[in-house]
């Protein structure tokens, strides 16, 4: 692995602890870990107990797939853009509104904003495999 060490979030303050062997609890090899969909709670108290909704699909994601079937169709007008920004400019975290109109701009814009808000989520694979570059992503070396 490229890390040895990883964030334990359940000491105030957080500290990082060994990771050698890549068998921490919620620790990937590479160091970084997500709290998308972690309650901390669950992590204190008993972690067979968990009682976290799972969600299957999430409004941004219906946002962005309009705005991604708009731009591949060709249709390019405001509804897209306000699709991709209503997602970028809710109120946690209220990113500056998209204005560019050019097809292969808009295109990477959903692209990347949906990598980044999905995170985590299991679309990825799919959305490389639609847009025929898994070759080229996954031939990438990792950071």
């Amino acid at each position: 692995g490229d890390s040895v060490k990883c964030w334990n979030y359940n000491t105030t303050p957080r500290t990082r602890v060994k990771n050698e062997e890549a068998v921490n609890a919620y620790a990937p090899f590479t160091g970084y870990c997500f709290r998308k969909y972690v309650d901390s709670l669950d992590l204190v108290v008993d972690k067979s107990k968990c009682e976290m909704d799972l969600c299957l699909i999430r409004y941004a994601e219906v946002l962005l797939n309009y705005a991604e079937a708009k731009i591949e169709a060709g249709q390019i007008d405001q509804s897209v853009l306000d699709a991709i920004n209503k997602v970028r400019q809710r109120p946690s975290i209220n990113m500056p509104p998209l204005t560019i109109t050019n097809q292969d701009e808009l295109r990477y814009a959903v692209r990347r904003e949906r990598k980044y808000e999905l995170a985590f989520e299991g679309t990825r694979w799919f959305d490389i495999l639609r847009w025929k570059y898994a070759e080229i992503v996954r031939a990438e070396p990792s950071l």
